[in-house]
């Protein structure tokens, strides 16, 4: 059979060969683990940018919101509007009353007619003063004139006694 030599040969060869052997099962788990670790920081990552993207879609919906208020505060008041950036509350406000809504016409009316109804009572309250005031001057005037007759005729009185 096989000489002591060739034995020895073949048993490092076999040892040298299973070394090898553990080293690539070791450098494949490394692989494996790496690989694992990866895959996991990938799925990660890709949690965030589906976080990331949520948030960036949520953001243009909002500057699309302002772009459609800009423009119609544009329609209303002008170009200087656009160049402002800014859209007040009572602007949007009166944006929306112009815009058709039955509730804010309803609104603007009931104001309207609130504001009449104390404006007229306010007319009446200072027209009736003003009457009240002129009848004073006119008593006032009376009772002068009335006091000066009185005082003249003391005085023819007394100048006859």
């Amino acid at each position: 059979m096989l000489g002591d030599e060739e034995l020895e040969k073949l048993i490092n060869i076999v040892a040298s060969s299973s070394k090898e052997l553990v080293r690539f099962r070791e450098s494949q788990q490394l692989q494996i683990r790496f690989q694992r670790k990866l895959e996991y920081r990938m799925r990660e990552m890709e949690k965030k940018l589906k976080v990331k993207d949520d948030e960036v879609e949520e953001m243009k919906a909002i500057l699309a919101a302002k772009d459609v208020q800009i423009n119609r505060l544009m329609e209303v008041y002008g170009e200087k509007t656009r160049d402002d950036g800014k859209a007040s509350s009572t602007k949007i406000g009166g944006i929306r009353r112009l815009e058709g809504t039955h509730e804010g016409k309803k609104d603007d009316t009931r104001l309207i007619v609130i504001i009449s109804v104390v404006a007229s009572f306010f007319i009446i309250c200072y027209v009736i003063g003003i009457c009240k005031l002129i009848k004073d001057l006119q008593k006032g005037r009376q009772k002068k004139a009335e006091m000066e007759e009185t005082e003249k005729l003391k005085v023819k009185e007394d100048k006859e006694v």
